[in-house]
């Protein structure tokens, strides 16, 4: 590493949070990890090859291009890709063996007939539009599914899945109201006699929340990287997070009072102050929201940020800190000595989610592995 921004990511406490949801569910349930979105900013690579080797039976993926990167890794599990696709990323489903999700009767008798003209059966799970309104088939197109599937001898329909958009939430009355449609369509098929294998809806929430769901699969996310769906899911406090970010101050100057600090004078020293530069900024991910509001740890001890994020640079005002010098480290996310930044206290000040602020983490950013 030659860049002093970096990210430190445990991969014991990846395979640690693993066998927390391992321990969660039956033995029979089959976990499917979701490692989108370079597994929510941690290094989609390394978090597939810890989770392979802590016992995940499949992954799950947002587009074929993820999973594309991952077989060329030498990751040889089943991968699904869970969201819709255009025809111009059908191909990549068959050139690396991909499991297709699918929400309409027109990608189903494409996938069919590339399918047949390949001469191989591809694996398809079909999404089910419980109550979000994002992707799936509507419960009242169940007998037009039906009808259609018993035709397609080049798709083998392995899965039935949805998305419950309130899992996180204290009330559940919308979650299993989800659940019932799920049910009512799962019903429509098997009196078609359409046998479906995999049925799946849990995501971090539902699995610590409602584990008495009768799925055979689920799809922890957020969980596995120690980090809560939302401040009503108390119980996954007791998962461990696994990233921290850091960096090291690259200038120290002392400013004299009255000064305006970076771009628009947003802030003016009230006192002659020793302003710290940190060499990242907005492209790194860092958010902008943090502007005059955010705080790192330095030798310990907090330092507020003054003046505007910057592309590329962050000013921070380290006066009280004694003995602050140019390489000492820098904590974004992550602990030093008694204090502790976490995803969810950038998420507070910046008014967003945890996912957001650890997704937003720049492939700019080197990752160190740890653990491994």
């Amino acid at each position: 590493m030659t860049r002093p921004v970096w990210v430190e990511v445990d991969l014991a406490q990846i395979k640690n949070n693993f066998k927390m949801i391992k321990d969660l569910v039956d033995k029979d349930v089959i976990i499917m990890p979701v490692i989108k979105a370079d597994a929510y900013g941690h290094g989609a690579i390394m978090i597939a090859k810890a989770l392979c080797k802590a016992g995940a039976d499949r992954l799950a993926v947002a587009l074929p291009e993820e999973a594309v990167e991952l077989r060329k890794s030498g990751i040889s599990l089943p991968i699904q890709v869970l969201f819709n696709i255009s025809p111009e990323q059908y191909r990549l489903l068959f050139a690396y063996d991909l499991i297709a999700t699918v929400s309409d009767s027109t990608t189903l008798g494409y996938l069919n007939k590339e399918a047949l003209t390949k001469g191989v059966k591809l694996k398809v799970h079909l999404a089910v539009d419980s109550g979000m309104g994002r992707q799936g088939f509507l419960i009242e197109e169940g007998t037009g599914i039906a009808r259609d599937i018993a035709g397609y001898q080049g798709l083998e329909i392995e899965g039935l899945m949805t998305h419950f958009s309130c899992a996180d939430e204290r009330n559940k009355a919308y979650t299993y109201y989800q659940w019932a449609r799920f049910n009512k369509l799962l019903k429509v098929l098997e009196e078609k006699n359409i046998s479906i294998s995999l049925l799946h809806a849990s995501n971090s929430a539902a699995i610590l929340d409602l584990p008495g769901l009768p799925f055979n699969m689920v799809r922890p996310g957020i969980i596995i990287y120690g980090l809560r769906p939302s401040e009503n899911i108390v119980s996954s406090d007791n998962f461990k997070k696994a990233l921290s970010w850091k960096a090291k101050v690259s200038l120290l100057r002392e400013i004299p009072a009255g000064s305006a600090l970076g771009y628009g004078g947003t802030y003016i020293t009230k006192r002659p102050s020793m302003i710290a530069t940190i060499p990242l900024g907005y492209a790194d991910g860092y958010p902008r929201q943090l502007s005059n509001r955010g705080f790192v740890l330095i030798g310990g001890e907090r330092a507020p940020i003054r003046g505007r994020v910057c592309m590329d640079q962050i000013l921070v005002d380290v006066t009280d800190i004694a003995d602050a010098a140019c390489g000492d480290e820098v904590v974004l996310i992550g602990r030093q000595g008694d204090l502790e930044i976490t995803a969810d206290d950038l998420a507070e000040i910046c008014q967003t989610i945890n996912y957001e602020i650890v997704c937003g983490i720049s492939k700019r950013v080197p990752r160190i592995y740890l653990n491994d």
